[in-house]
This record gives structure tokens, C-alpha cells and sequence, in this order.
């Protein structure tokens, strides 16, 4: 009996593996048959940098422009992770490119220690990116059916929900951002969660629990991270409280669940310490995250704005799509396809839909429609729900993306509907609301196009010059005759997916079909359906097409000093310079540094997040801006800038003020109130290259060294410039202190021969060493201590679970 039911599991899993084989194939056939990667590197040619190079490669437009984060930051920081861990160097924990510095580890986002990102040791960024890609369509395909047949769901009902987990809204629509590297982990934390609750080896499927939290907190994105655990938190407690165990039992298991949570953050403090360290010193927190800080409310102020995305529930383009151009949003709060991307096939939401009208629900089905309507009603920042939104923790993350956490809770839901809508057709007729609360979701969608079909006659009856009214919006206009234009298949799909299945109820009550066979048909057409709709939404292209180098870099960085550049009217986007090792002053992350997002901010900067430096600042000589690249023909107002470099889509000047990256100063002053210190430096900005700003005094000896009225000269000459090191030899003729215009950030250090010595805040968010006369050898590394303490706590993470499982095996 085991051999059969082992050989059964066998051949499931092979026709599993083929099944996702093929649909993979299908789905990003360009990269098996191509040779491409899945990033949309083509979004940078439509940057004024590269139109010479669209031209030539022929990219004429970027095919998906809303993933444009993809190839703006992850792209870029794995691709200074590959090349770094070739380096001497190793790894780069930091990132010089951006903001005149910033931690590449502790930003969280770069990911760098979630298992699929190990493999930029071996691979290019790119290819990495299409295996992650892969790597959690399988994840998430194989656990959702696990999940389903561990809560007593059908075969078929499982596998519904694995195809509509695997190709839903959420999962392609964030595939390549980091936000997935979490949430993917949903179905595997709640499958582990039932075997925890239902068996007897706790110890096992607790590691297994750990491994799944460890594993979201490695994939980069904190937001994210909090939700998937607040939802696996309530899941697990409720589920414990509904189980006929003992209260000392009960106490027991919930013992139990904080040690997986303790070795889950455990397995994942290489990335969380950094991170929260960084976080601690940003300006991003200080100003309160990203989420709602007003105070208390219970009533949001969007009004019906957020809900107004419940309709694309029943038609996924029902405000366009970025793939076709077509998306458009037309209300004021800010809102993408992305975020809205709840879709997860007609089908599975009919029978979602269904489970709701199950009389006997299992524990399981009622928690998990609870959790899943609780996750939509603070996305949507429903009335007494938006308590939520201004709670702590909540009121600084993004909780609209709540959304994605409702679509996959409620695709289990289907599972259940699938089953019991089955079981009415088996002749249960105490079903029987349930399958024709199944009809709800058809009705609704036939109902809307019939809505549109009857505007659009209205509409033409009339004339186009009689609209009035309703017809007076551009947006009712653009939705009748753009978005539900007849050839736009995205839009239509549900409707087709409706006809369709009427067509097979009708083939089932004349016998025409079985019952099995019209059960495969649902599972066919919903991976059909979600599959046309998944297809080019996430670009593929050659990797060597992407960010080629231009003539005007390659001319620019000919010089063996480092140096900055900035430019108007993003001609290079944020972080493309990083792959050119060119530095910038501006920069797109979070969080961000505290002290030079208030310098940013003094000069009249706007968005901390994606700092863009102007040429009419004060403190861009400071900070070694040597080039500055414009738009247009008009030269820059101030006169120390040089033309070098002309063509038809912009301009290179060169800046003749430019300081030095590192230049010695003999003259100082101390300012400890740093409000006062920042107005100062803005109004004596024209003598910051002969005397510099501290916020705290120099030591008796270095004083007096520095009282010689004798004006001093040095040289300062670079060794070594990489990601977490800097060489340097100097010459000063007199005791003096080194300004080195990188970043002041906990985790540096710095050795004069060899001699441990002490960095100064110098120039409000700057670097400043004490020298003394004559030759010196001066190294700046950097070695944070939170990152080496994640580093061993991880190990530790990693150990436990180990001697769980040898624990285990041994009793």
C-alpha cells in the first residue's frame, strides 16, 4: 500500500514539474529560446543618454514602463554585487555611487543574503534575476498545493489554487521587485503552520516555520516582511485558540511559535540589523516612513478612492494596462497597475466567492476569510479599518499593499468554493446556495460589460459632439472607447472566460461531460485566462543591451581622480551611473541618510528619496561635482561652467570650481548646534575649501599643532578608490585635518601608517581625519558592527535549525 501511494506522489510530481516546465516555456519563451534575462532594461533607452543607442539596437519604447524600480535600483545593486565579489574587495557592503555614499547591505532592498541572490558569486545580475523569477513561480506554485491537500482540499481544488497562486495578479505584477522575495512565502508559512498544529513533530516543522520567516526577512523588503508576519501571527493564534487542546497545551504550542519567530529573525539578522541600524540614522524615519502620520482617524479622507480598485477583482484592465499604454487611473491619491494587480482569475474569485456561502465552514476557512477581508478593509482604509493605518509600525509602512495578502488568502478560499460547489453536483443539495452564490461573480461581470455595451450606444446615438454629463468626463470617454475597445483582449478576457464557462455547465447538465473532465476544463481555462493575461508583462531582453556604455561616459571617465556629476531632467536616471562607475551627489533609495537629506533639503530639495542636485546650489563644489550634463541649448547661469561635450539630445560641461574629492584645510571652526552649523556653511559656502566645519573640538596636541599661523600645503593622492575601501597618500607641509567629501556613517574607520585614528564630522555630513606634517598613508574602511553581529547571529539562526532536525531524527 506505502509503494502505491509513494508511487503516486511520484508521478504527481512529475506531471507537476512537467506542467510548470511547459507553462514557464511558454511564458518567458524569450529567455529559453532567446537567450534573454527578465529585467526591463529597456525602460533607461528612453532616457535622453541612450536615444542613440534605442536607435541603433531599434528599442522605441520601454514595454513595460511601470517596472521601471526593477532597473533603477535592483538591477543596478546586484550588478555592484556581482562585480564586487570578483574584487579583492569582496562583497560591497557600501555604496559610493549615490548621496555621496550609502550603505548598499543596509538599504534593505539589494537583498544580497535571500538564497536566490548567492547565485551573483557565479552569475550576472541578470541571469539571477530570471532564476529568482523562476525560483518563486515553483515556490509559490508547489506550496499553494500543498497547502490546499494539507487542508483536506481535493486534488483538483489544489490545483486550481496552485495555478491561480502561480499566475495571479500579485505575483506577476511584482515578480522582479523584492516585495515578492517575501510574500511567496505566505502559502510555505501556512503549510508548515498546519503540520505544526495537526502532527506530532513539532520540532521539524518549526524549523521548517523559522526557515520560512528567516527566508522573508532575507528577501529585502521590511514592509513587506511586517505584513507577511502579522498575518502568519494572527493565523497561527486563532487556529491555536479553535483547536480542542488543553490551555497548558495551548500555552505550550504558543511558547512553541515564539521560538520559530526568535530563530526566524535569528536566521535573518545578517539583513535586519544593518537595516535597522541604517533605518535608526536615516532621515526617512524622522520624517515618519511612508505611511499615514495625520494622528488618529477612523474615517479616511480618500473617501471611496481606494476602494475604487474592488473593480478590478472582475476586470483586471478595467483602468488599462501599462503593457499596451493604456492605464489610467482618475482620481487624485496615487495609484499603479501594480499596486492595484489583485486579479486572480474569474474562476477561482466565483468560487472564492462560493466558500463564502458554505454553511459548515472548517476553522481553517474561517479564519482565513476573516484575515483575508481584514487585509482588504485597512488596504482599502474602510470606516473604523483606518484605526489601522495611524497605529505604531502601521502608520510607516505602505499598507494598501495589504491588498496583495487579501488575493492570496482568498485564492485558499477557492480551493474550499471549488469543493463544495463539486459536492452540489455530486447531488448534495445542501450546497445548493453555494453554487448559486457561485453565480454572483459571472453575473456581476456580464452585468458590467452590458453596462459599457449600453454607454458606448448611448454615447454614439447621440454624436459625439452631444456629450454631456456623465459623457463630460475624459476619464468615461477613455474607458468606453480605449480600454474596452473591442481589440483589447486584456480587458475582454474575463467576459470570454464567463461564455466560456457557461458554455461548459451547459455541456455538463446535457451530460456531455463528467464530472472530472468539466473540473480539469475550470483548471485549464483558468491558467489559460491568467496566463494571456500574465504574458510580456514582465520584459525580457539581451543583457548586453542593457545600460551599454555611450561615447560621453567613456570620455568623462578617463581621469584617474574620482569625481561627481549631475544632471538636469533625469538624462540619466538615478543609479545608472553606478554600472559606469560614475558617482552622483543625487541618488534614488530608502532610507537615506539624515544629515545630507538636510543639506539636500536647505538648498531646496524636494523628495529625499530621489534627490536630484541642482547646478545653482552652493554645495555642489564641495561635494566634487565636476561635470554637470544639460538638457537644451542654453548654457548654465553661472559662468565656472565649460562646455565639452554637445550632440542633439544634451550638453557636458565641465565645472572649473570643483574641489578635490579629499584636499587638506589648516583652518577650522566648531559649531555642536547643528541647525546653526548647516546656516553657517550655506552662507560662507565660498570658503569651505580653506576652512572646515566641526561639531566637536580637536585634542590639546592637535590644537597646538595647528596654532602656526604659517598657511600650510598639501597633496593628496589616491591609492585605491573601491566599495569599502580607500587608499590614500598625503603630503602637508604643517598639522592640519583631511576633508574627504564621502559620507559620515557609523561602521567607518580609518588608520593613519597603520595607527588606528578617529573620523570627525566635518561639513555637517562629511569626513574629516587629523593629519600631522610631513608623509602619510591614510586608509578608510568600513566594517559595521551590526553587520558583522547579523553575520554570527545568523550562523546561530542557522545552527538551531540544524539541531532541531538532529534532535529530531535522534528521538
Amino acid at each position: 500500500m506505502k509503494s502505491i501511494i509513494s508511487n503516486n506522489k511520484i508521478y504527481f510530481y512529475l506531471i507537476f514539474s512537467a506542467a510548470f516546465i511547459f507553462i514557464i516555456l511558454f511564458l518567458f519563451n524569450g529567455v529559453f529560446f532567446s537567450g534573454k534575462v527578465i529585467v526591463p532594461g529597456d525602460i533607461p533607452f528612453n532616457t535622453p543618454l541612450w536615444q542613440g543607442e534605442a536607435q541603433e539596437l531599434k528599442y522605441y519604447k520601454a514595454q513595460n514602463y511601470l517596472l521601471s524600480d526593477q532597473i533603477n535600483q535592483f538591477y543596478v545593486w546586484h550588478f555592484l554585487a556581482h562585480s564586487g565579489m570578483k574584487t579583492p574587495g569582496g562583497l560591497p557592503l557600501w555604496n559610493p555611487y549615490i548621496f555621496a555614499g550609502q550603505p548598499l547591505v543596509a538599504n534593505a532592498q539589494s537583498s544580497l543574503f535571500y538564497p536566490p541572490n548567492l547565485l551573483l558569486y557565479f552569475f550576472t545580475p541578470g541571469i539571477v534575476a530570471t532564476i529568482r523569477a523562476i525560483f518563486h513561480l515553483f515556490i509559490v506554485a508547489l506550496f499553494s498545493y500543498l497547502l490546499g491537500r494539507k487542508l483536506n482540499i481535493s486534488v483538483a481544488g489544489s490545483v486550481l489554487m496552485s495555478a491561480a497562486f502561480m499566475l495571479s495578479g500579485p505575483v506577476i505584477a511584482w515578480l522582479g521587485h523584492p516585495h515578492a522575495n517575501v510574500f511567496v512565502w505566505l502559502p510555505f508559512l501556512l503549510w508548515s503552520c498546519e503540520h505544526i498544529l495537526t502532527g506530532d513533530r513539532k520540532l521539524k516543522w518549526g524549523s521548517i516555520s523559522a526557515i520560512g520567516i528567516g527566508m522573508s526577512i532575507l528577501g529585502g523588503h521590511p514592509e513587506t516582511t511586517f505584513h507577511l508576519l502579522m498575518i502568519f501571527s494572527l493565523y497561527f493564534i486563532l487556529r491555536l485558540l479553535f483547536t480542542d487542546k488543553t490551555g497548558k497545551k495551548k500555552i505550550r504550542y504558543f511558547s512553541h511559535f515564539l521560538l520559530i519567530i526568535l530563530t526566524g529573525f535569528l536566521i535573518g539578522s545578517i539583513q535586519m540589523l544593518p537595516f535597522a541600524g541604517h533605518l535608526f540614522n536615516s532621515a526617512t524615519l524622522a520624517e515618519g516612513g511612508r505611511g499615514v502620520n495625520s494622528g488618529i482617524r477612523m474615517i479616511s479622507e480618500n473617501g471611496l478612492e481606494d476602494p475604487a480598485t474592488s473593480v478590478t477583482l472582475l476586470i483586471p484592465n478595467f483602468y488599462g494596462n501599462p503593457v499596451d499604454r493604456s492605464y489610467n487611473w482618475p482620481f487624485s491619491i496615487k495609484q499603479n497597475y501594480n499596486e492595484q494587480a489583485i486579479y486572480f482569475g474569474m474562476i477561482p474569485f466565483m468560487f472564492a466567492i462560493a466558500s463564502l456561502f458554505i454553511r459548515k465552514k472548517p476553522v481553517q476557512l474561517k479564519i482565513i476569510i476573516s484575515l483575508s477581508f481584514f487585509s482588504l478593509a485597512v488596504a482599502w482604509r474602510l470606516p473604523f479599518f483606518e484605526l489601522f493605518n495611524h497605529l505604531p509600525v502601521f502608520s510607516i509602512v505602505s499598507n494598501g499593499r495589504l491588498r496583495i495578502f487579501f488575493t492570496l488568502l482568498f485564492i485558499v478560499s477557492a480551493g474550499y468554493g471549488f469543493d463544495a460547489v463539486k459536492d452540489y453536483f455530486k447531488g448534495n443539495n445542501e450546497n445548493k446556495r453555494v453554487f448559486s452564490g457561485s453565480l454572483i461573480v459571472p453575473s456581476l461581470i456580464i452585468l458590467i460589460f452590458s453596462m459599457i455595451s449600453l454607454l458606448k450606444t448611448y454615447y454614439l446615438l447621440i454624436g459625439s459632439g452631444g456629450g454631456s454629463g456623465l459623457f463630460s468626463s475624459p476619464f468615461i470617454k477613455y474607458l468606453l472607447f480605449r480600454i474596452f475597445a473591442p481589440g483589447e483582449i486584456r480587458t475582454m478576457i474575463s467576459l470570454f472566460v464567463v461564455l466560456l464557462l457557461l458554455t461548459f455547465y451547459l455541456f455538463y447538465y446535457k451530460k456531455k461531460l463528467t464530472l472530472n473532465i468539466f473540473s480539469v476544463l475550470l483548471v485549464f481555462l483558468t491558467i489559460a485566462e491568467l496566463f494571456i493575461l500574465s504574458l510580456n508583462y514582465n520584459t525580457e531582453i539581451k543583457e548586453e543591451h542593457i545600460l551599454p556604455k555611450t561615447y560621453a561616459l567613456e570620455q568623462i571617465k578617463k581621469g584617474s581622480e574620482p569625481f561627481r556629476i549631475i544632471s538636469d531632467e533625469k538624462i540619466m536616471f538615478h543609479n545608472y551611473n553606478a554600472i559606469h562607475g560614475i558617482q552622483v551627489p543625487g541618488g534614488y533609495d530608502l532610507p537615506v541618510n539624515k544629515s545630507f537629506s538636510e543639506m539636500y533639503r536647505k538648498q531646496g530639495g524636494g523628495d529625499i528619496h530621489s534627490q536630484n542636485w541642482s547646478d545653482e546650489w552652493p554645495f555642489i563644489d564641495l561635494l566634487n561635482v565636476k561635470y554637470f550634463m544639460k538638457k537644451g541649448k542654453g548654457d548654465p547661469i553661472k559662468s565656472k561652467f565649460k562646455l565639452i561635450y554637445d550632440n542633439y539630445n544634451y550638453r557636458i560641461y565641465e565645472n572649473t570650481a570643483a574641489y578635490p574629492r579629499a584636499f587638506m584645510v589648516y583652518r577650522y571652526e566648531v559649531i555642536k548646534n547643528r541647525e546653526k552649523l548647516l546656516e553657517e556653511m550655506v552662507k560662507k559656502d565660498f570658503i569651505l575649501k580653506d576652512m572646515v566645519f566641526l561639531e566637536e573640538d580637536l585634542s590639546d596636541e592637535m590644537k597646538s599643532n595647528m596654532s602656526d599661523a604659517e598657511p600650510g600645503t598639501g597633496k593628496v593622492e589616491f591609492i585605491r578608490y573601491g566599495n569599502n575601501r580607500v587608499e590614500m597618500e598625503v603630503f602637508t607641509s604643517r598639522a592640519g585635518i583631511l576633508f574627504f567629501s564621502d559620507q559620515f556613517a557609523p561602521g567607518w574607520n580609518v588608520t593613519v601608517d597603520n595607527k588606528k585614528s578617529k573620523i570627525m564630522r566635518a561639513d555637517y555630513s562629511f569626513r574629516g581625519v587629523s593629519v600631522s606634517r610631513g608623509s602619510h598613508k591614510i586608509i578608510f574602511y568600513y566594517t559595521p558592527l551590526l553587520f558583522i553581529a547579523g553575520k554570527y547571529l545568523t550562523l546561530a539562526g542557522i545552527l538551531i535549525v540544524l539541531l532541531f532536525f538532529v534532535f529530531r531524527r535522534r528521538k
